[in-house]
């Protein structure tokens, strides 16, 4: 650090030891310090059952995020609405910076009409209740067959939970697993669906981790031209980011017969998907399109 001589500390952090990290080369070199939190992990660091933290650890946590924001002239944050609650925790600007994504200049994606079966497709892993959701879905894809709606939900997670992808496919006629698939060939596969999915968990103990994190796959889902058919609270970050943003459906209600009805909407009109779809793509190129994050992200810090 001493040889490298920096202007600024830009830190994800994460944990108490990081913080301490940072405040001892913040003060060591009299540097200015930028957090980026990419969740809430300072709210989910101590939850029975799912953390290793104690309620000691997160009085220890407090008194060192308190010591480092004296040094923090700017915060970042994965989304808007993380910045805007943490902008009150913390007396701080924030600023959102979610995942950039490569946008093709071209309109979205060009909607497949009349298509049987309609390709829905998830891309991420299955923690966090997201494997339950997913299998509510295919047992309500399943149940569309029988009034003459033929979909399919294909399902792209990491190597970890391969397993459970495929138990979900056994237990699921209406489920199709891809396989893990590599970063550089994510927008070239998802091109060749037609509805993407985002589901979250309604336990509340799920929820509180995701409660203010955008998804890394919502942006990727934009730039493909897209309609997203999400599943989760509508007042989890990324649910609301799909419903404001009018670049999907949001079933905000875990009940098998709300799941149903949005299906039949979503899969009875490629004018309403094709809508959406431009909509995600329109979204992604005005916010989300590398060149224009990675400027902001330059004048913020600058």
């Amino acid at each position: 650090v001493r040889e490298f001589r920096p202007e600024i500390i830009y830190s994800l952090l994460g944990n108490i030891r990081l913080v301490r990290l940072v405040v001892d080369l913040s003060d060591r070199y009299e540097l200015p310090v930028v957090p980026h939190f990419m969740d809430d992990w300072i709210s989910t660091y101590a939850v029975p059952g799912k953390s290793y933290g104690s309620a000691i650890h997160k009085r220890v946590l407090r008194r060192a995020l308190k010591t480092l924001f004296e040094r923090v002239p700017v915060g970042m944050a994965i989304g808007d609405a993380m910045a805007s609650e943490y902008e009150n925790t913390f007396q701080r600007r924030f600023f959102g910076f979610m995942n950039p994504v490569d946008v093709e200049p071209a309109s979205g994606q060009l909607c497949r009409e009349n298509v049987s079966p309609l390709r829905f497709v998830y891309t991420g892993g299955l923690h966090l209740g997201r494997a339950s959701a997913l299998e509510k879905i295919g047992a309500a894809l399943g149940m569309l067959e029988d009034e003459g709606i033929y979909a399919e939900l294909h399902l792209y997670v990491p190597k970890h939970d391969e397993d459970v992808a495929i138990s979900l496919v056994e237990r699921e006629s209406a489920i199709r697993f891809g396989g893990s698939l590599p970063p550089d060939r994510v927008h070239e596969v998802l091109r060749t669906f037609d509805v993407a999915v985002h589901v979250e968990s309604f336990d509340s103990s799920d929820s509180a981790y995701t409660r203010l994190s955008v998804s890394t796959k919502i942006p990727q889902y934009f730039a493909a031209g897209l309609p997203v058919f999400a599943y989760g609270p509508r007042n989890l970050a990324s649910c609301r980011y799909v419903c404001e943003n009018r670049c999907g459906i949001v079933v905000g209600s875990p009940q098998l017969e709300d799941i149903l009805v949005s299906l039949r909407e979503i899969t009875s009109d490629a004018t309403f998907r094709q809508l959406l779809g431009e909509a995600a793509w329109e979204r992604a190129y005005e916010f989300h399109r590398s060149d224009l994050v990675r400027s902001h992200f330059r004048q913020v810090l600058a």
